[in-house]
């Protein structure tokens, strides 16, 4: 049936292909129908662009059967079927039609399972989302009842609801799930997730194989074709590398083999997509790169028979007279002429029941095969070709996948993995795994009914620090436990108990700095406990609690020094700091007295230019976990601790001076002059309207240096002017008057 939905989705795209045509079909096709048919007709347009062969080989029994179903012209009516189909099968559509022309079973005996997986292959109306259990009939008036009235179960899951709702249509058929969350038995197939098939086993967990079928040796795995292949057709990885996954490789890397396509054209009745074919060419590249001669032929005939005429010979249960076998071979080509499979066989048996029997099986599995499982039952059951033809690799899967004695394992004794859950045989012993030396051994169940419990803290945490001049308490309490115990503190990096009582209150303010754990030990007598210096000396009936973490932090603010700075009148000060110890920290300025932060910052610059003169302290404060919003001068909270005070005094910066005589003058006036700093510093005189008169200087000046200039003024008409010194930090103005 594999072949067929193929056979069919290639119909359809060629259906697509063909659609954006008006061209006179009947006018094109070399096949010459029955005289009863319209060939203007739609039916008949339907039929030759559905399936070419009808067109352009033969109009043959299929091609009369499909035309019948959509027109009435040869039967003097529309094709009128007994079989009755589910409510969503579209008795109308063309997927209908192409079914019962394919498989006149479906119209006249049954609509079974193979009718309705052909007709979902061409038309979805059927198709639902969520799977249900493999005890749901799909085609049963229930089931398509359910999935009519509750949309969920048919496009979202198929869940207790659904289930319920199919169980009271169908009394007495109820399913018995063995794993009712996954709405599955033990054995089922099911979906990962992921690329590869998945199985449900005894712990009701789905659980993926891991790996693809293998296919021929010759395909590269690694490749975008092989992905590309195994995503767009699941059946290539979770069921069988078959002809149609090698072509559909094929079709994407070249040949298999990795050379280019053949060049040498072989008859038309050799089948390109065959194992015979690609036989012929792997073993005589004459056949491929140069020419299909009569060798290349013979090697084909030998191999199929699609060019002699003969079909391949079905297993000898086979009526080969039958109509069972004509109806076969007529609907899938490839039961005559490449190989009598699996799916050849199931439509056989579905017909005709000579292979069908009962009793013994006549095909014969590896010896790997457990007969007398559930597995192989569950198999044969599924699929009689299994039972009654050939053990081939689709039914070795399906087995694989339900019972693992044929897949290699790292333990071959014990038909296990390194890691698989086991049984030990000892009833003290629990969570039985198979060990890296393939013995299967378990942890031994603690039959001493004590329990460490469950340890929490009351502190609001358990960062402690050490040099802040608070003690740190930790208070444990412990819940759960059963028997007689201590608390106490462990190292981390040795295990080392480095405190324990029974109240579970801890003053560690002198703990080392470093990583401890917090915990709670159950033992059946106390006396065990006695002399215990490190965990890992406990032994006999123990049982440890969870572990808390604790750290201890050491702090310390270090030193502080502004490089000698003690006085300024201005710009900034950086201060420095040695020896400080903290995951955190930063510097503050401080008022005279310590207790208001006037600036912070982790750089320890700052610009004493806005501050009005008077005595600050810098400090740096190393901290942790601690938001230093919160701090109050001088008072610091738990966790932070500070370095020594420096005092910065800020002063009034010294100004120049200036002055003249006399003052007023009759013409001539002296002016003199200071600046406290080594500047660039000018002298000007200028009048009351602000023009300027005369330079008097003009350089730099030596601080403190005492300058005395001389001013004639007699040209000047009588007023008041003004001597104007401008250094670098200031300007200094001096009115004088002029009276003659």
């Amino acid at each position: 049936m594999k072949k067929f939905f193929t056979r069919m989705l290639g119909v359809c795209s060629l259906l697509i292909a063909f659609s954006f045509t008006t061209t006179d079909l009947s006018a094109q096709c070399a096949a010459v129908p029955a005289a009863c048919v319209d060939v203007s007709s739609s039916a008949y347009t339907t039929v030759t662009t559905n399936d070419p062969f009808c067109c352009n080989t033969s109009w043959d029994s299929i091609c009369q059967n499909a035309y019948n179903a959509l027109n009435g012209s040869c039967t003097g009516g529309p094709v009128t079927c007994t079989a009755t189909t589910p409510a969503c099968v579209q008795t109308g559509s063309s997927a209908y039609a192409t079914v019962i022309a394919s498989d006149p079973f479906c119209c006249n005996n049954t609509w079974d399972s193979l009718c309705q997986s052909a007709y979902n292959a061409l038309n979805g109306s059927c198709l639902c989302a969520a799977t249900p259990p493999t005890c749901v009939n799909i085609l049963s008036a229930a089931y398509q009842e359910v999935v009519t009235t509750d949309a969920f179960c048919c496009q979202t899951e198929w869940d207790s609801v659904c289930q319920a709702a199919y169980d009271i249509l169908l009394p007495g058929n109820v399913c018995t799930l063995d794993c009712p969350d996954l709405f599955a038995n033990i054995g089922d197939a099911c979906f990962t997730g992921g690329p590869f098939p998945g199985v449900v086993d005894a712990s009701c967990n789905c659980v993926s194989t891991g790996v693809c079928v293998a296919p021929a040796a010759c395909v590269d795995i690694n490749s975008t074709a092989y992905a590309t292949t195994i995503a767009n057709d699941s059946f290539c990885c979770q069921t069988s590398w078959d002809s149609l996954c090698q072509s559909a490789y094929d079709f994407l890397s070249g040949t298999c083999d990795g050379t280019d396509p053949c060049t040498a054209v072989p008859d038309a009745c050799v089948n390109l997509f065959s194992v015979a074919y690609a036989t012929v060419i792997a073993n005589d590249a004459f056949c491929c790169n140069t020419s299909w001669d009569s060798v290349c032929q013979d090697a084909y005939d030998l191999l199929s028979n699609s060019c002699t005429g003969a079909c391949i010979a079905p297993p000898a249960c086979v009526d080969i007279t039958s109509t069972a076998y004509a109806t076969v071979t007529a609907s899938d080509p490839f039961c005559c002429d490449s190989s009598w499979d699996s799916i050849c066989q199931n439509a056989y048996d579905a017909l005709n029941g000579s292979c069908g029997g009962g009793g013994a099986c006549l095909a014969t599995p590896p010896t790997c095969v457990d007969t007398a499982s559930s597995a192989y039952a569950t198999v044969i059951a599924n699929d009689p070709f299994c039972c009654d033809t050939s053990w081939d690799t689709v039914c070795q899967n399906a087995y694989d996948a339900l019972n693992g004695s044929c897949i290699p394992v790292d333990c071959p004794a014990l038909g296990l993995n390194i890691g698989d859950a086991c049984n030990d045989g000892n009833a003290n012993t629990e969570n039985d795994v198979v060990d890296a030396d393939c013995v299967c051994a378990g942890t031994p169940i603690n039959p001493c009914n004590v329990d460490g419990g469950t340890v929490a803290t009351v502190s609001p945490r358990l960062g402690l620090c050490k040099g802040d001049g608070q003690q740190d308490q930790v208070q444990l309490t412990v819940s759960g436990n059963v028997g007689v115990g201590l608390f106490g503190i462990v190292r981390q990096s040795d295990l080392e108990v480095v405190a324990s009582n029974a109240s579970g209150l801890f003053n560690i303010e002198n703990l080392p700095a470093g990583n401890y754990f917090a915990g709670h030990v159950s033992v059946l007598n106390i006396a065990q406990l006695t002399g215990i210096t490190n965990v890992n000396q406990l032994s006999g009936c123990f049982d440890l609690s969870n572990q808390l973490a604790v750290t201890s932090i050491q702090l310390a603010g270090g030193t502080v020094t502004t490089g000698g700075v003690t006085t300024v009148c201005g710009g900034t000060v950086t201060a420095t700091v040695s020896g400080n110890q903290g995951p955190q920290s930063r510097f503050v300025l401080l008022n005279q007295t310590a207790t208001v932060v006037i600036a912070q910052n982790q750089t320890g610059v700052f610009n004493f230019n806005p501050l009005a003169n008077g005595i600050y302290r810098i400090v740096h404060i190393s901290y942790s976990n601690v938001n230093l919003g919160t701090i109050t001068p001088p008072v610091l909270p738990k966790c932070v601790v500070s370095s020594n005070l420096v005092t910065v005094t800020k002063v009034a910066c010294p100004t120049a001076l200036l002055e003249s005589s006399p003052n007023p003058t009759a013409g001539t006036s002296y002016v003199s002059f200071s600046v406290p700093t080594e500047e660039y510093t000018t002298l000007e005189v200028y009048d009351m309207s602000g023009r300027k008169v005369t330079e008097l200087f003009r350089q730099v000046t030596e601080a403190d240096a005492q300058y005395r200039l001389e001013f004639d003024g007699l040209g000047l008409p009588n007023g008041v002017y003004i001597y104007r010194l401008t250094t670098g930090s200031e300007v200094i103005i001096e009115k004088f008057m002029i009276a003659k």
